[in-house]
């Protein structure tokens, strides 16, 4: 199995946390292997740390996959954000879910 994860879009607006960080915000996304893509939110902290959520979408084309990240507003990072965890593997989503090439 091939992992083919692809950086949908870079936000300019960041995410700022109680402890007064700032998270730099990634829309990332990647094709399962039933031909439907998943898109997910990634979140790198100015001290190195990454947050990833789940699974956020699932779409039944790269097209609409884009769609749904270029439609995404700052108040649904700050929501994505409180339902991200700490990641040790940047790159995937939380669901486990198998992504080909």
């Amino acid at each position: 199995m091939v992992v083919a994860v692809i950086q949908l879009r870079r936000v300019e607006t960041t995410v700022v946390d109680r402890a007064g960080r700032t998270w730099t915000i990634y829309v990332q996304g990647g094709r399962r292997d039933d031909e439907r893509w998943i898109g997910w939110i990634e979140f790198a902290g100015d001290d190195g740390q990454v947050r990833v959520t789940g699974r956020e979408t699932t779409q039944p084309s790269f097209e609409a996959l884009m769609y749904w990240a270029g439609g995404l507003e700052p108040i649904y990072f700050e929501g994505a954000f409180e339902r991200s965890f700490p990641s040790s593997a940047p790159g995937l989503p939380l669901t486990g879910e198998r992504l080909v090439a």
